[in-house]
């Protein structure tokens, strides 16, 4: 019975790995576009967004850079920054902590997108249906294989 159990989490590592190489792929461009470092202070974008809402001046008239660098800060649009990322929000989404709203990129790039809900509903069907259909057979024929004995 844990050489089925073992078996299993094999093979959904196995499933959770190839569906978070594909998301990386093709969403690490625009997550790196977020965090790129700008010239000024040579700070990243998210942390000089935290360094003007500190100044109480600028957090009472936000300006239009301001807004720029807080969707930075914005954990969403990391979520598929690193393929460590991407596994871990494919990972959180089995247990319905992750929505399809962390897919989404600032740039207006609709195929990407569509490919990238795509790939994320694949994985959901793939792990929820059908590795855990298969781990309740698993364990049935073990169940079986216990029972004859």
């Amino acid at each position: 019975m844990v050489i089925d159990i073992l078996k299993f989490f094999l093979v959904y590592c196995l499933v959770l790995f190839a569906f978070a190489c594909g998301l990386n792929q093709l969403m690490w461009y625009y997550a790196a576009m977020r965090q790129q470092v700008r010239i000024i202070f040579k700070l990243q974008e998210c942390e000089q967004y935290k360094m003007m809402i500190s100044d109480p001046y600028l957090s009472q008239n936000p300006t239009k850079q301001m807004k720029s660098f807080e969707e930075s800060c914005d954990p969403k649009y990391r979520s598929c920054a690193s393929l460590y990322k991407s596994m871990e929000t494919l990972f959180w989404s089995s247990f319905g902590l992750v929505g399809l709203e962390n897919l989404d990129i600032v740039e207006q790039h609709g195929p990407t997108q569509w490919t990238g809900r795509t790939i994320f509903g694949s994985y959901c069907c793939c792990s929820i249906i059908v590795l855990l259909n298969m781990l309740i057979a698993m364990m049935s024929n073990s169940y079986e294989n216990i029972y004859v004995s």
